[in-house]
């Protein structure tokens, strides 16, 4: 027991001598020792620990630093909590931005894709009216050729004639 102020009572002191006391004697399988001294070397011993004891008041204080720094851990976990809400919802709204864009893209890149659908509609049938007027041409050429030659060949003979 203790005294207010965290004290030991003179009682509480001997059982504490007796008991190294004890254990000193255990130790040496209670053979070859004195009692006497083992008393004087467990007193000395008791008495340096007392004194080396934390004095009165030391506990609270202790006890009053560990509520401080409690608290003071609790409110840097609420600012954690509170920042990685804040993160947490930035994070959304970023989230939300990226899938507004992402709609915004795909609208352009269908627009491009139907527009080169267009071009590539009008370069195919531009391509065939080339074609078409292409080949009538050679086909015209073809018959100016042929209807050329026939009468060529009676022109060819006039100028040999000649």
């Amino acid at each position: 027991m203790m005294h207010e102020g965290g004290r030991r009572t003179p009682d509480e002191r001997r059982r504490m001598i007796a008991e190294a006391a004890y254990l000193r004697a255990e130790r040496r399988g209670f053979v070859d020792g004195d009692a006497l001294a083992d008393w004087l070397d467990a007193e000395a011993e008791v008495d340096a620990r007392l004194k080396s004891a934390p004095e009165p008041g030391v506990a609270d204080r202790l006890e009053e630093q560990f509520s401080a720094a409690t608290a003071k851990l609790k409110e840097i976990g609420e600012e954690i909590a509170g920042l990685k809400a804040e993160a947490r919802e930035r994070w959304q709204e970023d989230l939300a931005e990226v899938r507004r864009v992402r709609g915004l893209l795909r609208k352009r890149l269908q627009r491009l894709q139907e527009q080169g659908r267009k071009a590539s509609e009008q370069t195919r049938q531009e391509a065939e009216r080339v074609a078409g007027e292409f080949s009538e041409m050679v086909h015209d050429i073809g018959r100016r050729l042929t209807s050329a030659g026939r009468g060529g060949s009676a022109r060819t003979k006039q100028k040999r004639r000649r």
